[in-house]
């Protein structure tokens, strides 16, 4: 059972750096308001993440929770650095010209869409996580926090 518990603190924590990391980002090569959407982009994706464990029980079965946790973990690692570097590709201007607003809202919503993807396959994770094992729900929700907070203070 500590398996799941160092999933979670991981998970929490990477998602939180993740997080910063993108606000630090954004204020540098975007203007420094478009940081702020890192945070609603954040937990939007964590929210359609749950929304998606909870609409396919099917899929996510408990019979195979560990499985399936293996899979979102690797598909986790693997989006973060691949969304990451996809974005900082992408050109971006922010003129709020009238004849570029339409160009502006497509670009900001490919990025938007772009870097939401791993806090998606976060949501799935901690999300099964927490309804997976619901007899330690006290302690693992307490190293969920723990994550966050680490990753919020201790890293940046």
């Amino acid at each position: 059972m500590k398996s799941i518990h160092w999933t979670i603190f991981l998970i929490s924590l990477v998602t939180m750096t993740y997080q910063l990391l993108l606000t630090r980002v954004f204020s540098v090569t975007m203007w420094y308001h478009y940081a702020f959407a890192v945070i609603s982009i954040a937990m939007f994706g964590l929210t359609v993440g749950a929304l998606l464990v909870y609409l396919r029980p099917v899929y996510f079965d408990p019979h195979i929770v560990r499985q399936r946790l293996a899979l979102w973990s690797v598909a986790l690692a693997l989006s973060i650095p691949t969304t990451f570097i996809l974005q900082l590709g992408l050109p971006f201007s922010g003129a709020a010209e009238a004849s570029l607003l339409f160009e502006l809202f497509v670009m900001l919503s490919v990025i938007y869409l772009l870097i939401g993807i791993p806090f998606v396959i976060s949501g799935v994770l901690i999300c099964l996580c927490l309804t997976q094992f619901p007899r330690n729900i006290g302690t693992l929700y307490a190293v969920d926090l723990v994550g966050q907070h680490w990753g919020r203070s201790h890293l940046f």
